[in-house]
């Protein structure tokens, strides 16, 4: 064990429980030509600014980076340490197990953990692990590696506020996580704004939420404020996202607020602002929010002005029936299809929603997975392929004939073959706007780090696809420029002017049923009719000191033959590939997309780049 930095912590650690939050990064320490070479990153969460800058060299194994650390709950009595991870962070799904190695409590003994996010005052220290104990590809390939770890006592709090809305973790101190006093500040100055801009006099706005945990807690503090900014509260209760913004028009509100996290685990909870069409606010809107919560220039409602209150639990009804009633959704044909469909909620608002919908399209058999909306996610929220294991297995049983996985919001949709195979996540609005092509001939939009495939599917019918800037705000902006027909975002997100502009798994569901119903063909075959691309998804982590703006505009340079797209970073386009660019507001960071005809060339292309970056920026 070798300590770096001991940090400013206490010097020993008492008998008790605490929560440790750590970053981690695992080195190679032996070439295998095979595989990797010596000093290749295998896997990692590192993220603290100033930290060296590592680089996976091998396509065997991609870095698996988060902005957040692994927290793990951590019980000391007298010499004896024991630890868990929780499964909803990402050493669960490294590992495929709650155990915390061993050797990473080893250096409790020796270092001093304290509550920071600075990486000069972090306790630090590198050792090597068993290999018994770390990965799987480590129990499968052996092969000598190290860690090198920070430690943070206790969990770290973080609200980030911005102009799509507020989120964070739930507790802390004022402006460290989001906690009651931030949630009125915030709800304060979004119905400041709303009265201003508004030209929707009903009075009302509409507040739902997912199953969280914190959602009720969230629920009360928002609904009690705008209520005391005079505002009439319609409390619709638990509600996928599509169903909140659908009720802000059905109910003739001058606003809404959806308390969801979206993908993120269960400690997190965040407020998205709706304006009149319940739309995400737009950038300049959302600037305003900001603004007037800075300042704290808003007013209370005298009490002969405060807001009423009422519970309205039918928009879950009212959502369907909307899905229903589009042109596009073929109920008979659906019925006469016999499917056999799985799901997988994720222990949220979809669990509630989700099977009715099946049930009223003509779905008879179901296979429900994790559809009590505990909000106690049973794995990481996040529809990934890593993440689905479950459901996967299900699938690969021969249970049923498509499997559809959603978010806790129910924005995103993800399917899964016959065979238990991923569908691609890329693939869902590819395959939806296939059919709504067919039959309504239009324009597409999706954002520059979605797959091409969308765009060889547009010019089949002849039709202009369009990319917009990352972000749903964005990509409906642009929809409504070039009257798009359909539209969306490549993580899943399906957006059909026809019901409304926002993503909607709901409205994803029955449309690919509709056409997976016309084409009588198994969901892999249908698959297999889409060009085949792969994306490849990186990060390279920069210090604060490193101009980003800078480094773009030399890479744009280098770069100048080929198409470039620079609403958004800086987006390569060539022939048969691409790769984009995009920058963190938040975070010197650079996050690079890269899409091939295969994975290898995706990885190939993106890590070309990254090293181009990384020469760019000594």
């Amino acid at each position: 064990m070798n300590i770096l930095q001991q940090g400013e912590g206490d010097s020993k650690l008492a008998d008790g429980y605490y929560e440790i939050a750590s970053r981690y990064i695992e080195v190679a320490i032996q070439t295998r030509d095979e595989m990797f070479s010596a000093g290749d990153t295998l896997s990692g969460n590192m993220n603290l600014y100033n930290y060296p800058l590592y680089t996976a060299n091998s396509s065997w194994s991609l870095p698996q980076y988060m902005l957040y650390p692994e927290v793990y709950k951590l019980t000391i009595s007298g010499t004896s340490y024991s630890a868990a991870f929780t499964e909803s962070y990402q050493m669960y799904s490294i590992y495929g197990t709650t155990s915390v190695p061993s050797g990473w409590l080893i250096p409790l003994k020796y270092i001093k953990p304290s509550r920071t996010v600075s990486s000069d005052k972090v306790a630090r220290v590198r050792l090597i692990v068993p290999h018994g104990q770390g990965t799987s590809q480590a129990s499968q390939y052996v092969y000598p590696c190290y860690y090198e770890i920070t430690y943070n006592l206790g969990k770290s709090m973080t609200l980030i506020k911005s102009i799509s809305g507020i989120r964070g973790t739930i507790g802390g101190k004022a402006g460290e996580g989001l906690n009651p006093l931030d949630i009125v500040k915030f709800t304060s100055a979004y119905a400041t704004l709303i009265r201003r801009t508004s030209t929707v006099k009903s009075n009302k706005i509409v507040v739902g939420r997912d199953a969280r945990i914190s959602g009720e807690m969230v629920k009360n503090v928002v609904c009690g404020t705008l209520m005391g900014m005079g505002f009439d509260v319609v409390n619709i209760g638990l509600a996928s996202t599509p169903t909140t913004e659908l009720a802000v028009t059905m109910a003739g509100a001058c606003g809404g607020i959806i308390l969801t996290a979206s993908h993120n685990p269960k400690q997190w909870n965040a407020l998205k602002l709706l304006n009149e069409h319940g739309e995400f606010l737009n950038a300049a809107e959302g600037e305003e929010v900001l603004r007037i919560a800075e300042a704290e220039a808003f007013e209370y409602a005298d009490i002969d002005h405060i807001g009423s209150y009422i519970e309205d639990n039918t928009y879950n009804e009212k959502h369907i029936e909307s899905v229903l009633a589009l042109k596009l959704v073929d109920v008979e044909a659906i019925r006469r299809a016999n499917f056999r469909v799985a799901i997988d909620c994720v222990n949220s608002v979809g669990g509630i929603i989700l099977p009715e919908l099946l049930h009223r399209l003509g779905v008879q058999q179901v296979e429900k997975l994790y559809c009590e909306p505990t909000g106690n996610f049973q794995h990481n929220p996040e529809p990934l392929e890593k993440n689905l294991g479950d459901i996967m297995n299900l699938m690969k049983g021969g249970k049923a004939d498509v499997a559809f996985v959603v978010d806790p919001d129910v924005d995103r949709l993800a399917m899964i073959c016959e065979d238990g195979t991923m569908y691609g996540e890329e693939y869902t609005l590819v395959t939806v706007a296939d059919y709504v092509l067919k039959h309504t001939p239009g324009n597409t939009v999706s954002n520059l780090s979605s797959t091409r495939a969308l765009r060889d599917v547009t010019r089949k019918y002849g039709m202009q696809y369009n990319a917009a800037a990352v972000g749903e705000v964005n990509v409906v902006t642009k929809m409504k420029e070039t009257n798009a027909v359909i539209g969306g975002e490549g993580n899943g997100g399906v957006i059909y002017p026809e019901s409304h502009y926002g993503r909607d798994a709901l409205v994803g569901i029955a449309l690919f049923l509709s056409h997976l119903a016309h084409e009588g063909k198994k969901v892999s075959e249908l698959r297999a009719s889409y060009p085949n691309y792969y994306i490849a998804k990186n990060r390279i982590d920069l210090t604060p000191q490193t101009d980003v703006d800078a480094i773009l505009a030399k890479v744009k340079d280098l770069y100048k033959a080929e198409e470039i797209n620079d609403i958004d970073g800086v987006k390569i386009d060539f022939p048969d590939k691409w790769v984009h660019l995009r920058k963190s507001n938040t975070e010197p960071i650079i996050r690079v997309y890269s899409e091939a005809a295969t994975m290898e060339a995706a990885d190939e292309l993106g890590k070309q780049i990254m090293d181009i970056v990384y020469s760019l920026a000594k």
